[in-house]
């Protein structure tokens, strides 16, 4: 994959991961006022479940996400874009 394609590829797969990040926080909200709904926390369960496979795609084909997974010589959160910076 040629630098081009693999940088709207990661675009595509950050914008999706934004996307479940936002879907499982409202759902989480959702689910404080109606914890026994088990339709609602299937949903959840599979939001979370693409989210943690999609985070993985992401950092092996991109760069890290995440804070938490950062690694290296130094604190490398701080050379990614910060989530209000737009990508173009």
């Amino acid at each position: 994959m040629n630098g081009q394609n693999n940088a709207a590829a990661c675009a595509t797969m950050k914008r999706r991961l934004n996307e479940l990040d936002f879907a499982m926080h409202e759902t989480a909200l959702y689910l404080d006022c109606h914890p026994t709904d088990r339709k609602a926390l299937d949903f959840y369960k599979s939001l979370a479940s693409e989210y943690r496979s999609l985070v993985e795609k992401y950092e092996m084909s991109c760069t890290t996400f995440r804070r938490r997974t950062a690694a290296g010589e130094y604190w490398t959160w701080i050379d990614e874009p910060w989530p209000w910076q737009n990508e173009v």
